[in-house]
């Protein structure tokens, strides 16, 4: 499965068959020029939205005319189950909800859980047991904070985590850099890629949990 990480909470996943899925695509320029991230690349068969804002919600006319999922759905075999949460309050100025949608692609279980505000429940927690891939959002205010996403990974123990939706020279939003994140991650290893594009296959998981870093590609 090639990964993409294009910026913010934006991911691109194509199987070895070919068939794409585009996570929580943003609307280049959203919210008056906040979000400074370019325009996302590709024609996708599959976007799957986890909430109704500019930063996670925009399917631009390039893309194709993709199969648009907002909660549990199937289509094209990928099976989506979909959790609802509650948004990050933002300091008490948002009431919303969000979802965490969790399905599998060439036998890895991805999961993204979009503007998820706090660290899950214990059920919540069980039913995301076994994940290999996720795209954890670390930055606060709008979602979990560093320490609620390290009590998601401990909670959830998935194999590799992709650190998401942070302060970077793009984003002007009031979210935390990544490295406040890093710094709760603990003894867990850490990779540092070059590419904000990579592969990975279900028999080259690790065993233990692993940080992948991704530069943006859409800068």
């Amino acid at each position: 499965m090639k990964i993409q990480y294009f910026g913010h909470a934006a991911v691109g996943l194509t199987g070895r068959a070919g068939l794409a899925v585009l996570l929580d695509p943003y609307e280049p320029g959203a919210f008056g020029g906040k979000i400074g991230y370019g325009p996302i690349p590709g024609t996708w068969d599959i976007a799957i939205v986890s909430h109704e804002h500019l930063d996670h919600n925009h399917i631009a006319p390039s893309h194709g005319d993709p199969f648009v999922i907002k909660g549990p759905a199937s289509h094209m075999g990928v099976d989506v189950k979909s959790f609802t949460v509650k948004h990050g309050d933002a300091g008490g100025t948002v009431d919303f909800e969000s979802r965490i949608s969790s399905f599998v692609l060439d036998d890895i279980r991805v999961v993204h859980p979009g503007d998820m505000g706090k660290a899950p429940s214990p059920e919540l927690a069980a039913n995301l047991v076994g994940t290999d891939l996720v795209f954890l959002p670390v930055g606060g205010h709008f979602t979990m904070g560093p320490g609620e996403a390290m009590e998601f990974v401990s909670r959830v123990n998935p194999k590799v985590v992709v650190p998401v939706h942070y302060e970077t020279p793009q984003v002007n939003l009031p979210i935390r850099p990544l490295g406040d994140f890093l710094a709760e991650t603990g003894s867990l290893p850490i990779r540092k890629f070059s590419s904000g594009e990579v592969e990975l296959t279900a028999g080259e998981l690790p065993a233990r949990t692993e940080i992948w870093v991704l530069p943006a590609l859409a800068v």
